[in-house]
């Protein structure tokens, strides 16, 4: 049986019926290339230059270039934040320094004003909008006052933004600001993370090399730009994913402190025994979702998928011999 994987942040849902009926063969496969077809319509999807738009071998090699932009600095960090960032740093010998996530009630948010307090120490700034795992955004507003206070470069990781509530456009910062940048994925929004396609939208100032030397093939460009075009497909899905999480997140809270995310996913606050108990009993039933735990508080983070699939979650959970015990 195939395990029912909501551990990665992926896509669960379904796609365009162009997307779907693309075809091509090995023969396709022969020659060297590069992304000006996809490089043309991405610029003119953020109204920005070509020489503005760099692509890469997905988002996690546009950040390994954004980090190197420090030339041996320190990178500004959130205290809270998925680990592949720390990963990064640690591979290539760099140093770290962290700013605040304050929490609410049922949300995280940034802390701005340690945001530019770190921004005046390191070289390069990094803010995930929204933050992997707690879900968080930057206001455009909130970032223009960063903006403003400080002139190193600024990169935003902004491959969940597809999923905020409030859909925030970045790109007009980046024409105002030349020390911004914006990473986008095609991984999140579009179900497209085998494509291994990410790009940044560069402020002017902002000197970075693409690394996609020998390009991507036309027909994965044909199929991102396929994907660019079906606004209002991706747009309902985006909906319904928000309906579904809107639903599921209330369901959780049986089980512990659910909070309001702006992401593809559900997060959930357990103890520790919970956390174990919970991801042991998912996975005897072919289910698999990511378990997390920072300064002593332990995290559940749950993809959200078509509701049979996250009513199963709730059904094994319930049954869980944890919830029966809490329950007693």
């Amino acid at each position: 049986m195939w395990m029912i994987r909501l551990s990665k942040c992926e896509y669960h849902f379904s796609f365009p019926t162009k997307l779907k009926n693309i075809k091509f063969t090995v023969e396709d496969l022969r020659s060297y290339h590069n992304n000006e077809a996809l490089r043309t319509v991405l610029a003119k999807q953020h109204k920005v230059s070509k020489e503005q738009v760099r692509i890469f071998a997905g988002s996690i090699e546009a950040l390994r270039v954004a980090f190197q932009a420090a030339q041996g600095g320190s990178i500004g960090l959130p205290e809270y934040t998925w680990a592949q960032y720390h990963a990064i740093v640690k591979d290539l010998r760099m140093s770290y320094v962290i700013y605040k996530i304050k929490e609410n009630e049922r949300t995280f948010h940034y802390d701005i004003d340690d945001i530019i307090r770190v921004g005046n120490k390191c070289a390069v700034l990094l803010i995930p909008s929204p933050n992997n795992p707690t879900g968080n955004v930057i206001s455009a507003k909130n970032l223009e006052k960063v903006l403003q206070a400080i002139k190193i470069p600024v990169f935003i990781d902004a491959a969940h933004i597809g999923f905020a509530r409030e859909q925030i456009s970045y790109d007009t910062l980046v024409k105002r600001f030349p020390h911004l940048t914006i990473i986008y994925s095609f991984s999140k929004y579009y179900g497209l993370p085998a494509l291994r396609c990410g790009y940044m939208i560069c402020g002017e100032k902002i000197n970075v090399e693409e690394r996609y030397l020998f390009g991507l093939h036309p027909e994965m460009q044909k199929i991102a730009v396929m994907a660019l075009q079906e606004k209002k497909f991706f747009a309902k899905i985006a909906e319904d994913c928000y309906k579904i999480k809107k639903w599921f997140s209330k369901e959780l809270e049986q089980f512990g402190k659910s909070y309001d995310v702006e992401a593809n996913y559900a997060l959930l606050e357990v103890s520790q025994e919970q956390q174990k108990e919970y991801v042991s009993a998912l996975r005897k039933k072919d289910i698999e979702i990511k378990s997390i735990s920072h300064n002593g508080r332990h995290y559940l983070r749950i993809d959200v998928a078509p509701k049979p699939v996250l009513e199963k979650v709730l059904h094994i959970l319930r049954r869980s011999n944890v919830t029966q015990h809490k329950n007693l």
